[in-house]
């Protein structure tokens, strides 16, 4: 239904970066609710910015994730080694 209403509804391009410009603080809770309401209704009806959404909520939960792993050392060697380690064994 989205995707018929995205194709019948072509979303204002300057509504996508009004839009765009919120998920960060979105995704984090930051915003009031009108302006989540704003997010919501946008990308309900918005593939690209559906998309994208979806993409910082993936990017944003494998972030936190890291905050796990505790800094190797000033060696960038051991610390490189240590973030492929924890991608491997999130993967």
């Amino acid at each position: 239904m989205r995707r018929l209403l995205s194709k019948v509804m072509r979303p204002d391009p300057r509504k996508c970066e009004e839009t765009r410009a919120l998920m960060s603080d979105y995704v984090e809770g930051e915003l009031d609710v009108d302006r989540r309401k704003h997010v919501e209704r946008h990308v309900r009806f918005c593939d690209r910015c559906h998309t994208v959404l979806g993409n910082l909520r993936r990017t944003v939960a494998r972030l936190r994730g890291l905050q796990d792993t505790a800094p190797a050392g000033d060696d960038p060697e051991v610390v490189a080694s240590r973030i492929a380690q924890g991608w491997r064994e999130r993967a």
